[in-house]
């Protein structure tokens, strides 16, 4: 298993915002909570939106450092600083845009454990604050069986 820790925090932040939109429970409610880190380390997606962001990312790297190779460091500091703030908000937009497809192609196995696990409602771990059941490892045990068996 990998880490994708720059998937993972954005997909954290997208859920929450989500999920702070959603009504009162009513009674009978069941909730659970997913370590969204440990998820998406075991979706078989996440590997290969990782490879493409980071192709992209070193795609923009090379740019920046070509052209800053033709720039003096001291004349155009100012210059370089410019170019770096446009490679670092150009990274992170890839990072945000690989992170909604990520979650886009997630959102029918979140449903489909939701409904077969009986949950009326998952939860980002970071929203809760009490209440709810810790269902990261039945997650990865349905994403497993659904994708490697």
């Amino acid at each position: 298993m990998k880490n994708y820790s720059g998937l993972s925090l954005s997909i954290t932040a997208v859920i929450i915002l989500t999920l702070i939109t959603l009504p009162a429970a009513s009674t009978g409610f069941t909730a659970a909570y997913l370590n969204i880190q440990e998820v998406v380390r075991v979706h078989p997606a996440a590997e290969g939106l990782e490879v493409e962001m980071q192709e992209e990312i070193l795609i923009l790297q090379q740019e920046f450092e070509s052209q800053a190779a033709e720039l003096d460091p001291e004349l155009d500091a100012g210059q370089l600083q410019q170019l770096r703030q446009n490679l670092q908000q150009q990274a992170r937009l890839i990072q945000i845009t690989k992170n909604q497809e990520l979650l886009k192609i997630m959102q029918p196995d979140f449903a489909e454990f939701r409904e077969q696990y009986g949950y009326d409602l998952l939860l980002a771990e970071e929203a809760v604050i009490s209440g709810a059941h810790n269902a990261t490892e039945d997650f990865i045990d349905y994403l497993t069986e659904k994708y490697y068996e």
